[in-house]
């Protein structure tokens, strides 16, 4: 009996070695580039700012695709989002800072 075989799907490829090259660059900054740990965890930190971003577009875009009253739902779920993920990201933000806050440099 012959074994079924998968083709190679380079769609599920594609976004894992994106994923993995990606995560290389804080290994690369810290080892080779001479970045802190401050430089690193505000990298971090900055990243949750980018997922927000990106949350609050997909919601556009969802309400976009629905339309008709979805719109109204979609302004006020993306009000409701901006402030409380915003009030996250500040409280996160000074929590870093009094934490790690620091020298951007590590000098």
């Amino acid at each position: 009996m012959s074994e079924m075989k998968v083709p190679f799907d380079r769609s599920k490829t594609w976004p894992l070695a994106t994923t993995i090259l990606l995560n290389l660059v804080p290994v690369v900054g810290v080892l080779f580039w001479g970045w802190s740990a401050f430089a690193l965890i505000i990298l971090y930190w900055l990243e949750n700012l980018v997922i927000g971003v990106r949350t609050l577009a997909s919601m556009v875009a969802n309400a976009a695709v629905m339309g008709g009253i979805n719109w109204l739902g979609a302004l006020f779920i993306g009000a409701f989002f901006t402030v409380h993920y915003g009030m996250f990201c500040f409280g996160h933000g000074i929590f870093v800072m009094a934490l790690f806050g620091g020298n951007f440099y590590g000098d």
